[in-house]
């Protein structure tokens, strides 16, 4: 069964090929926040697949980035729960303890925020532009989706994913081609030869060979 990528908003930006290492993983696979494979993703709305980019470094594949968005908006739900509110917090959670200084840095420099204030899930404006710092740092370049797509993905992700409770989406002016090439892609490390993970062009292949086969 075919995979139907698209925007859920009527023309904003999406990827249509997850497989393309010449763009940014997170734009590449409509995954905004470059989330990384949580179990609780595979039951969620629009989820495609979870693979390795990089060894070690896992990305979920999402049909619409409207979906990713709403992915990241529940990823951020679950951190308040577990007492991560702030810009700081959040990030340094995000990134699983790792020292994630220069992250927080881009953010706080990118947004105005202090690395103390705290992020209100249910405050569009706060998150739009707190959103679009944290995207585009996973990135490496500026977020191609239109504001419209991020305010309903945050919609989306309050109704748990589910487009009837959301609502109709808006729509927005699109006059760009849908991959952005206005950058150049972050470089990505070569897999070892000895290495067993599998990577985006590994499974593009397995998935080649397998529909052959059939």
């Amino acid at each position: 069964m075919s995979v139907n990528y698209r925007s859920l908003v009527p023309g904003g930006f999406y990827s249509a090929n997850p497989f393309d290492r010449t763009i940014p993983t997170s734009i590449r696979c409509n995954n905004p926040g470059a989330i990384n494979g949580a179990p609780w993703e595979k039951n969620y709305p629009g989820y495609v697949d979870t693979v390795e980019t990089t060894p070690g470094n896992k990305t979920t594949i999402f049909e619409a980035p409207e979906f990713g968005v709403a992915v990241w908006w529940e990823l951020l739900r679950r951190y308040a729960a577990a007492g991560a509110q702030t810009v700081k917090d959040i990030i340094n959670k995000y990134g699983g303890g790792q020292d994630h200084s220069a992250y927080v840095a881009f953010v706080t420099n990118k947004t105005g925020f202090g690395p103390t204030k705290k992020i209100p899930l249910n405050d569009d404006d706060t998150l739009l532009v707190f959103g679009k710092a944290m995207f585009q740092y996973e990135a490496g370049r500026p977020t191609p989706l239109k504001d419209e797509q991020i305010r309903y993905g945050l919609h989306l992700g309050r109704a748990k994913g589910k487009e009837d409770v959301a609502g109709p989406p808006p729509a927005v002016m699109l006059t760009e081609a849908r991959t952005a090439t206005d950058a150049p892609a972050p470089v990505i490390p070569a897999m070892t030869k000895d290495a067993d993970a599998l990577t985006l062009e590994t499974y593009a292949d397995q998935l080649w060979i397998s529909r052959r086969a059939s």
